[in-house]
């Protein structure tokens, strides 16, 4: 069952639990498993995927139609944010191995870049933990600290 946990409208950010039950997890960790490979990032310039030494993990972009448990989580993204399925990105598994990371980076593009011209700049980010690890795991943005001080102040 879906619990929502906290919000901090300020920075649009919410937080929940249980949006998905322990076998959809492991479904998509299994899915994930088939389609792995070294993680990459988008060229600004050439739009080409290409290998970056900021980004140690491993990801998969796995095709929604293929899978009943994407198109399904997809539509329940699009209840929560009111973001069309059309519209969202493809559902990208990461997995980061031990000592993995994605250092500090920014997730969009120049207004001039080439790569624009097939869709625009990232308008949010939905993130879904699959599992829990003994250390580690943790998703910040260069706003942490407000992130953390917002929720702390605004539980539901």
């Amino acid at each position: 069952m879906a619990q929502k946990l906290s919000q901090c409208d300020r920075i649009g950010l919410t937080h929940w639990a249980g949006l998905l039950t322990p076998q959809d997890c492991g479904q998509l960790i299994e899915i994930g498993r088939e389609h792995l490979q070294s993680a990459t990032v988008t060229n600004e310039k050439s739009g080409e995927s290409v290998p970056d030494r900021n980004r140690a993990s491993q990801m998969a972009w796995p095709k929604r139609e293929q899978y009943p448990l994407l198109q399904r989580i997809a539509e329940g993204i699009a209840q929560l944010t009111g973001i069309p399925v059309a519209c969202q990105e493809p559902l990208q598994i990461l997995r980061y191995p031990p000592g993995g990371e994605y250092k500090p980076h920014f997730d969009g593009f120049n207004a001039d870049s080439p790569t624009l011209r097939c869709g625009g700049n990232r308008q949010s980010t939905f993130i879904l933990y699959l599992n829990a690890v003994q250390g580690g795991g943790e998703t910040t943005f260069p706003t942490g600290d407000t992130v953390r001080k917002c929720c702390q102040k605004h539980p539901l």
